[in-house]
């Protein structure tokens, strides 16, 4: 009976190691093509300004959004006016509406409690990558898909 067990969970864990590698390469999958879509790190180019980084499509498509990526880089820009071709900035993905609210209000947003709304949101960050660490599918041709 002994080994009966023994042959049964080796076999469970032979079966069962290729599907988590694969569910493993699957979410890296998925995480590679987010981060490919939404960066995290931006190397500044020549005549950049933080607007202008923060208006790129794939950084917030919103111009007034460029405190956010101040404040999660003040340990190398001193003076948001001034950053130098080759920094690279973090690009924060998981904040929450009230600070994308408060850094529209800092870079004098006309209305800045109304987020444009092709500007990217919290929401989408959250809804592939969860507190618990769970991946879910990504779809980089569609961000507004679940993959459920």
């Amino acid at each position: 009976m002994q080994r009966y067990s023994a042959f049964c969970l080796a076999l469970v864990c032979i079966l069962l190691l290729p599907a988590a590698g694969t569910a493993a390469q699957t979410g890296d999958a998925d995480r590679a093509a987010f981060e490919k879509r939404f960066p995290s790190r931006y190397r500044v180019k020549r005549n950049e300004t933080l607007a202008s980084i923060a208006r790129r499509r794939e950084i917030f498509n919103d111009y007034f959004m460029w405190p956010l990526i101040y404040k999660a880089n003040r340990d190398q820009i001193r003076d948001p006016d001034i950053i130098f071709p080759g920094q690279e900035l973090v690009i924060p993905r998981d904040m929450t509406l009230e600070e994308i609210i408060e850094a529209r209000k800092k870079a004098h947003a006309p209305a800045p409690d109304i987020v444009p709304r092709d500007a990217y949101s919290p929401e989408l960050y959250r809804r592939y990558f969860q507190k618990e660490g769970a991946v879910q599918k990504f779809d980089p041709d569609n961000p507004n898909t679940t993959g459920k």
